[in-house]
């Protein structure tokens, strides 16, 4: 594969002069040239005919064996949300019980890692006329609680519900008055 990359042209003076392929003008040639070369290169600098040798498998010892695990274990690693839940007001009473906060509000449920952490909004949601929401959330179990911000007219609640008692969560209670008519 010989090529001539000289080649005689007149110049204007009528002399001839050697031309050279020149790689500058040719982009794309001389980066498909070094990828060729490179690409021929005979395996990288390893020694030809010699592979090294396959590290021996880590031996097993049995650790676990005297590990139990109760029947009731919970493998999972998110808890669901997905109950209805009542916005309540923790100053007025009704029969004895807190008095509900009816009316569409937005609510927004946010998760806490640990204590100091920024929360993380993970889903927001707005009551029926009677003040029920569902949340349909899946939480991770990792969590320290969660806080739950209400907005009634003009006026928020932040509420934070500690992991133990999420599972029991039943109402999300408003420092916020209620007037009976």
């Amino acid at each position: 594969m010989c090529r001539r990359l000289y080649q005689q042209v007149a110049n204007s003076t009528g002399q001839p002069r050697k031309t050279g392929f020149s790689f500058m003008k040719y982009p794309l040639a001389t980066t498909l040239l070094t990828f060729i070369i490179a690409g021929c290169g005979g395996g990288g600098g390893a020694s030809e005919g010699s592979s090294p040798a396959p590290a021996p498998a880590p031996a097993v010892k049995d650790t676990f064996s005297s590990l139990v695990v109760s029947n009731d274990f919970n493998w999972e690693t998110t808890e669901s949300i997905n109950r209805p839940l009542q916005l309540t007001s923790s100053i007025t009473q009704a029969q004895g019980e807190n008095a509900f906060l009816a009316g569409h509000h937005i609510v927004q449920v946010y998760s806490v890692q640990s204590e100091g952490q920024t929360p993380l909004l993970i889903g927001t949601v707005r009551s029926d006329q009677f003040g029920q929401f569902t949340p349909n959330l899946l939480i991770p179990s990792s969590l320290s609680s969660l806080t739950f911000r209400v907005q009634i007219q003009d006026i928020a609640c932040e509420i934070q519900i500690e992991q133990n008692d999420i599972a029991t969560l039943t109402e999300i209670p408003c420092p916020i008055a209620v007037a009976f008519d």
